[in-house]
């Protein structure tokens, strides 16, 4: 039921600006109770083998429009990540 599941079978990013507005997403548990979450980007994460193994995700409990400058700083933020992550391998 995780939405990074979308995000990590996709392989690219991901961002529901309102997830009721979203069929894939509006009757989903983790939407419709708690933690109620509204609104969800998310940018894929590999391990050593190049396999999709996460996310790095921001959420929130209200929607929200997510500008391409927003869509940059999560890309920029999981390079990072994917920095370290390459870093221990």
């Amino acid at each position: 039921i995780a939405l990074c599941t979308h995000t990590v079978r996709q392989d690219s990013m991901l961002v529901i600006n309102d997830t009721l507005a979203d069929e894939r997403f509006a009757s989903n548990p983790l939407v419709v109770g708690e933690p109620y979450i509204r609104f969800y980007a998310g940018y894929p994460l590999h391990g050593p083998r190049g396999w999709n193994i996460g996310t790095l995700c921001v959420m929130d409990q209200h929607p929200r429009a997510f500008s391409a400058s927003d869509q940059q700083v999560l890309q920029t933020l999981a390079r990072i990540v994917q920095n370290r992550i390459d870093a221990r391998t």
